[in-house]
C-alpha cells in the first residue's frame, strides 16, 4: 500500500493548531483548546479556549499570524471586553503585521462576536447536560405505585410490615439497626431532626447499612458526600439543604467542618461572615453567608473519640460484629455475586417506602402522656439523650400518619398523637443505642472487655495475659496494650503479676457491670406497663381500630 504524504501550505507556521483551516470569517471550534479565525489575510488562534463562566469578561490567549508572511506574529494576553486593551492590541497588531489600523480593528470586531456566539452554544450545551444529569436523578412514579404506598401507609401491623421489608433489602443481621437508622431519617420532615452516626471497624458493613437503609428514601431527599470542607455549608445556598439528609460516607472526609457541621446538627443554621472584594472598585466589603435547616446528618466512622461531640448529637448505632453476623453477611454476598437473588423484590419495596414517604405531610406530633416517660438513671448527657428518645417517639407515630386521627389546636394547627405502641417500638429500637450512651466504655472497649469474660468463663479460669486474648481476638499488640491499659486505669481490670519479659498477668475487678446497665434499660418497658395499666387503653388507639369499636 503506497502512502501519500500531505502537504502542508507553505505559510504554516509549526505553532498553528493542528487542523483544518477555517474558513474565512468563520470560527473553527473543532479543538476547544485551540479556536481559529481566518479573515483574507489573517489566521487568528485563540489557545487555552475561552471561559464559559464569568460573562463578564472575555480573556484569551491570542496569536495572529499573517498568512503573506508566516514569520509575521504576535502574541498578546488580553480581555477583549477592555476598551484600552483591544485599541492596544489593534494598534500593536497593525504595526507588527505592516496592515491598517481600519482592516485589524474589523477583524477583532468580528472574533469578538464569534467568540460570544460560540460561548452562548457552550454554555446552553452545558445548561443542557447538567439538565439532562439531574433528569437522571429525579424519580418518577405513576399513580398506581403512589396508590399502593398509601395503601401500605394504611395497614394496621405497619411495624411489623416495615420490619418484615426491611429485612429483605439485604441488612443481614442488621434489621434493627436499619429500621433505626430508617426512622432517624424520617426526621428530615421535622423542624428538630435527629441525627445518625454510624459506628464500626473497618469493613464491619458501616457503608453498607447506610447505602441499603438511605434506598428506601426518595433520592431528591438526599445529599450524599465523600469528602466536605467548611466553606460548603455556607456556599450551598440558604434553604439548599432544608429536610434533606446530608449523607457522608466516611466522616474522616468531614474532618475540617466538623466544627460548623455540630453547629448546623444542635442549631439547624449556621452563618459566618466573610470578606468580599468588589472587581471593578476594588473594595472591600463584609457579607454574611447563611445555611439553615432543617438537615438530618447521617455518617460512618471508625473511630470512637475524635467525633464524641458529634456522637453526643446523634444516635450512636454500633454494627454487629460477631462471627455468626459476619458468616451470615458473606452467605448474603455469595448469593448475591452469584445471581441467585431476586433484585426485583428489592426495587418493589424501595418504591414502596418512596411513595409512602412522598405522601406524609409535615404536621405536628404530641406525645400526651410524654412528661410521664423516663430514661434510665445511668444515661450520659441525659438532656440531649431524653429529646433523641421523645424525637423517636415522634417518628413513628408521624409514620402511622395516615391511620390517626386528625385534631387541631385552639390556632387550628393540625396535630396526631402518640400512642402507647408507638413506645412500644421506640423501646425496641433504641434500647441497644440507649445501652451503649450509659456505658462509660466506648462501643469497641466494651466489646473487648466482654470478649475477656467469656474467655475467662470459658477456659474457668481467674486471671489472663494477653497474648492468649490477642490470639484468640486476632487484634493488632498495640490496640490490645491501650484496651489493658485503659480498663486498668479505669478499675475494671488489675495486674496481678507477670513482667515484661514474660508478659502482665491481669484479673477482672467488675463482672456484673454490663448486667446492671441492661437492667437500669428495663425502666423503659416498666414506665410504658405502668402508663398502660392507668389509661385503660386510652392512647393505644388507632383511627382504624377506633372505626371498629
Amino acid at each position: 500500500v503506497e502512502k501519500k504524504s500531505v502537504d502542508l501550505p507553505a505559510n504554516t507556521a509549526p505553532s498553528d493548531c493542528v487542523r483544518p483551516l477555517a474558513e474565512t470569517g468563520t470560527l473553527n471550534t473543532d479543538n476547544p483548546e485551540c479556536l481559529v479565525y481566518e479573515t483574507e489575510q489573517l489566521v487568528m488562534s485563540i489557545w487555552g479556549g475561552i471561559e464559559k463562566d464569568n460573562l463578564g469578561k472575555l480573556r484569551i490567549s491570542l496569536h495572529v499570524r499573517s498568512k503573506a508572511d508566516k514569520y509575521k506574529t504576535y502574541r498578546d494576553d488580553v480581555n477583549l471586553y477592555n476598551h484600552h486593551s483591544t485599541e492596544r492590541l489593534v494598534r500593536n497588531i497593525a504595526a507588527k503585521l505592516e496592515l491598517s489600523t481600519g482592516y485589524v480593528s474589523k477583524a477583532v470586531a468580528e472574533l469578538t462576536e464569534q467568540l460570544e456566539e460560540n460561548r452562548t452554544k457552550e454554555r446552553a450545551k452545558q445548561e443542557h447536560r447538567e439538565a439532562e444529569a439531574a433528569n437522571k436523578d429525579q424519580e418518577f412514579f405513576t399513580e398506581q405505585q403512589m396508590l399502593q404506598g398509601l395503601q401500605f401507609s394504611k395497614q394496621p401491623d405497619l411495624m411489623k410490615q416495615t420490619k418484615e421489608y426491611i429485612s429483605q433489602i439485604g441488612l443481614v443481621g442488621e434489621e434493627k439497626n436499619g429500621m433505626l437508622l430508617f426512622f432517624i431519617l424520617l426526621t428530615r420532615m421535622f423542624k428538630d431532626p435527629l441525627h445518625a452516626l454510624i459506628q464500626g471497624k473497618s469493613g464491619s458493613g458501616k457503608t453498607h447499612l447506610l447505602k441499603k437503609t438511605t434506598s428506601l428514601i426518595p433520592k431528591a431527599h438526599i445529599e450524599t458526600v465523600t469528602a466536605l470542607s467548611e466553606n460548603t455549608l455556607y456556599h450551598s445556598g440558604k434553604d439548599y439543604w432544608k429536610h434533606k439528609i446530608l449523607l457522608i460516607e466516611d466522616l474522616d472526609g468531614a474532618y475540617n467542618a466538623l466544627l460548623p457541621l455540630r453547629e448546623f446538627m444542635s442549631n439547624q443554621s449556621i452563618r459566618k461572615l466573610s470578606v468580599t472584594s468588589d472587581p471593578k472598585s476594588g473594595e472591600h466589603s463584609q457579607k454574611w453567608l447563611y445555611a439553615e435547616g432543617p438537615v438530618c446528618v447521617a455518617g460512618a466512622t471508625t473511630k470512637d473519640k475524635i467525633f464524641e461531640d458529634n456522637a453526643n448529637r446523634s444516635f450512636l448505632i454500633h454494627v454487629n460484629e460477631s462471627r455468626e453476623h459476619i458468616e451470615k453477611v458473606m452467605d448474603y454476598q455469595r448469593k448475591s455475586l452469584s445471581g441467585l437473588l431476586d433484585k426485583s423484590n428489592e426495587l418493589k419495596i424501595q418504591t414502596l417506602f418512596k411513595t409512602a414517604q412522598m405522601q406524609l405531610m409535615p404536621m405536628e406530633i404530641k406525645i400526651p402522656f410524654g412528661e410521664q416517660l423516663q430514661i434510665p438513671e445511668y444515661v450520659f448527657k441525659k438532656l440531649r439523650t431524653n429529646t433523641h428518645y421523645l424525637t423517636l417517639i415522634k417518628a413513628i407515630a408521624f409514620w402511622h400518619q395516615h391511620q390517626r386521627e386528625i385534631k387541631y389546636t385552639k390556632e387550628g394547627t393540625p396535630f396526631i398523637e402518640a400512642t402507647f405502641e408507638d413506645v412500644r417500638w421506640a423501646n425496641e429500637l433504641s434500647k441497644e443505642v440507649l445501652l451503649r450512651k450509659s456505658d462509660e466504655l466506648s462501643g469497641s472497649l466494651r466489646s473487648f472487655f466482654e470478649s475477656i469474660k467469656t474467655y475467662l468463663k470459658t477456659k474457668q479460669e481467674e486471671s489472663f495475659y494477653a497474648k492468649p486474648i490477642r490470639e484468640k481476638l486476632r487484634m493488632n499488640p498495640m490496640q490490645v496494650n491501650r484496651y489493658l491499659y485503659e480498663l486498668e486505669q479505669r478499675g475494671y481490670i488489675k495486674q496481678t503479676g507477670g513482667n515484661r519479659k514474660t508478659g502482665f498477668e491481669y484479673s477482672v475487678r467488675i463482672w456484673d457491670d454490663y448486667e446492671q446497665l441492661k437492667s437500669g434499660i428495663d425502666i423503659l418497658d416498666k414506665v410504658l406497663e405502668q402508663l398502660k395499666a392507668r389509661s385503660n387503653g386510652q392512647y393505644n388507639k388507632t383511627k382504624s381500630q377506633e372505626s371498629e369499636v
